[in-house]
């Protein structure tokens, strides 16, 4: 109290207070995550799991962690000491290690729509390419068999690109086209689950940020070719605007698209992932 020590002001007090409250809290955090790896432990069949790895230690160490804990509840060792760190970061790495920065791969220095493709697979005499004619002031990192990637486009401008595919046997009206996404626009989850017929039928499905943004996802049909496409070079230029827009509302948020495009008795004609993200 204040009478107790009268070398205390009012503010020293209050602070002391507010540092003896955080090494508690921080003494019963990692004392009931250590009662919950011990009884995990001790459960039958218990020993094998990977909490239990961390408390298999050497003689007399136990006793020194736990009173390393004790001190540092009680004032006697600060939370940035070498030892309890090194402690902190074994037992508890996964919460007390600071968060890495994703690799620039992933679109953090892109300022605009990042887009990047992966584990690309096409049926057996299938050939596709594509090339970006205009990228309307963005960049691409890196270029693969099928084209550029790791693409940074800027908001307001005009892209055009080119495709040709070449195609060993005709999709017929039972093939179908897929595509799972897995993302969030802004703090809100987005989890869709898409099927259209890739030929013959109109496209009916609408991803879930159609109820959010539907002026920049708008929920309609999308024409589909003729069936059946027939086998042979496709090739097609498409010039389309990347809106300012887009840029304003979707800024921080993310998707991981994994799309196929499947026909019963044949193999996969094509399948990958491709992940979108808007700085």
């Amino acid at each position: 109290s204040l009478s107790a020590r009268p070398d205390l002001t009012f503010e020293k007090c209050l602070f002391e207070d507010m540092m003896a409250l955080s090494r508690a809290s921080l003494l019963a955090f990692v004392l009931v995550e250590g009662m919950t790896e011990f009884a995990t432990c001790g459960s039958e069949g218990g020993n094998d799991s990977d909490a239990c790895a961390g408390l298999a230690l050497d003689d007399g160490s136990e006793a020194k962690e736990i009173s390393l804990l004790q001190h540092a509840a009680q004032g006697k060792s600060s939370v940035e000491s070498p030892a309890l760190g090194q402690l902190l970061s074994k037992r508890w790495g996964a919460v007390f290690q600071p968060r890495r920065r994703r690799s620039a791969s992933q679109g953090d220095e892109c300022d605009g729509l990042f887009v990047k493709y992966s584990q690309m697979k096409v049926e057996q005499n299938l050939s596709f390419h594509f090339n970006f004619t205009d990228l309307g002031g963005g960049n691409c990192l890196k270029v693969t068999e099928f084209g550029p990637n790791e693409c940074c486009f800027k908001y307001g401008s005009k892209i055009t690109v080119t495709g040709s595919v070449d195609l060993p046997a005709p999709i017929a009206e039972d093939a179908v086209m897929s595509a799972s996404v897995n993302g969030k626009y802004g703090i809100i989850p987005i989890w869709d689950s898409l099927k259209c017929s890739a030929c013959g039928k109109e496209c009916r499905a609408c991803p879930s940020i159609s109820n959010y943004l539907p002026s920049l996802f708008p929920c309609k049909p999308v024409p589909m070719p003729a069936c059946p496409i027939a086998a042979g070079a496709l090739h097609n230029t498409t010039t389309f605007e990347l809106k300012q827009e887009l840029g304003r509302l979707m800024r921080g948020s993310h998707a991981t698209v994994q799309f196929s495009l499947k026909q019963p008795g044949r193999p996969v004609i094509s399948s990958g992932e491709i992940f979108v993200r808007a700085n």
